[in-house]
């Protein structure tokens, strides 16, 4: 360990010469001073650790010393030790007022000089290991923030910011984010033949790895990619039923290999046929809001992405008229507490589906996620919140 420095800005060649005798057997690396001015520059230049100051100093005394080395940035975190004869208290307040840490009384006692000047070494380690410390939990804090800052972009990019001119459906989503960064992802996009498929997903977690997982996801799942997992056959594309995306995606992304799961429903609208086919992995249920009012639950799945191929998943079909729409969601939404926790939950959310089931996609967008922001009064969600709108119209694909 490098010797530690102390300064002695003591007047009296007798009493420098004692505290001399007392610390150069200990191994400190010693500094002497006669008055006070020196004793600044000192301090100011030699990387002193603790200092010993005499009150009784000519022209400028201790306290004047103190005052101006405590008041100065390069010296104000040196601890001073305060040599007094004096015994009054009004003196030793003004002192510890001034920013020194003790007194050490005459007669000096080598016993007593040691333990003193050793605490307020330790200290000074401890305070200098303390600020080392937080100096790099503030580095590791900005990092953070910035990998923080990248993972949301990502998250952002890879969400749709229009429906795909193609797509017989209105579209509407709205994205909440929360007060940390999730895995919170959703899109549309046409398939071969008359239908388009769709998709939400919710990776565990928060931050970088939460959204670099839901990238990973995301480029499995694009049509476009040589995955083969939506769209498979080279002479005649085939698409593969939901049920079965999912199974190749619980092979894909083994818990054990990412260190998370994630949730997602997937659905495929055939135009022709007019139907629905879905299957949902751990996904909260989704609804299917017919056009009457009356809602069917979107049910049919299996466990959470992760378990390696361990359970099999069952696929779901559902006509669909003109006017029906599906409403996907992440469960930041029905988790949404207030100052009370108390959740949303899922049946007030299923009442607004219904009582604003007359409204345009766009506004029964807003209006869902209006009415729950209300009854948390607004609070930034823990969580990402996602909603995804999506009414059949009858249409033919472009």
């Amino acid at each position: 360990m490098t010797e530690e420095t102390i300064l002695i800005v003591e007047g009296s060649p007798d009493i420098r010469l004692g505290l001399k005798s007392i610390l150069q057997r200990r191994g400190y690396r010693l500094l002497v001073a006669e008055n006070g001015e020196k004793g600044i520059r000192l301090a100011r230049t030699e990387g002193v650790e603790l200092i010993l100051l005499n009150t009784a100093l000519s022209k400028m005394d201790g306290f004047a010393v103190c005052e101006v080395l405590k008041n100065d940035p390069v010296t104000g975190e040196i601890p001073i030790l305060f040599l007094s004869a004096g015994t009054e208290v009004k003196n030793k307040v003004r002192g510890l007022r001034l920013g020194g840490e003790d007194y050490i009384d005459w007669p000096l006692d080598r016993g007593e000089v040691l333990a003193r000047v050793q605490t307020q070494l330790r200290v000074r380690r401890l305070n200098r290991e303390l600020a080392e410390s937080n100096a790099a939990l503030l580095e590791m804090q900005v990092r953070m923030e910035e990998n923080l800052r990248a993972a949301r972009e990502m998250q952002r990019s890879l969400l749709p910011r229009h429906c795909p001119v193609s797509c017989p459906v209105q579209a509407a989503w709205r994205f909440q984010p929360g007060q940390r960064v999730g895995g919170d992802l959703f899109t549309i996009f046409p398939l071969t033949g008359d239908a388009f498929g769709f998709y939400m997903l919710d990776v565990s977690g928060h931050g970088v790895a939460a959204a670099l997982v839901a990238m990973s996801v995301a480029r499995a799942l694009d049509p476009a990619s040589d995955s083969g997992i939506v769209v498979r056959g080279r002479d005649r594309e085939e698409i593969v039923p939901p049920a079965e995306v999912l199974a190749i995606l619980d092979k894909q992304f083994p818990m054990e290999r990412f260190d998370t799961f994630f949730t997602v429903f997937y659905g495929v609208f055939d135009l022709k046929s007019r139907t629905l086919s879905y299957s949902s992995a751990g996904h909260p249920p989704s609804f299917l809001l017919r056009q009457g009012g009356e809602v069917d639950f979107l049910d049919k799945g299996g466990a959470i992405i992760g378990l390696g191929g361990a359970l099999p998943f069952e696929g779901g079909m559902l006509s669909v008229r003109p006017g029906d729409r599906v409403v996907l969601y992440t469960d930041g939404l029905v988790e949404y507490e207030r100052e009370d926790e108390e959740m949303f939950g899922q049946d007030r959310l299923l009442e607004l589906l219904v009582a604003h089931k007359d409204m345009e996609p766009e506004q029964f967008a807003s209006s869902v996620i209006r009415d729950v922001q209300s009854y948390g009064n607004g609070i930034t969600p823990a969580d990402d919140q996602s909603l995804l709108v999506l009414e059949f119209t009858g249409a033919e694909m472009a």
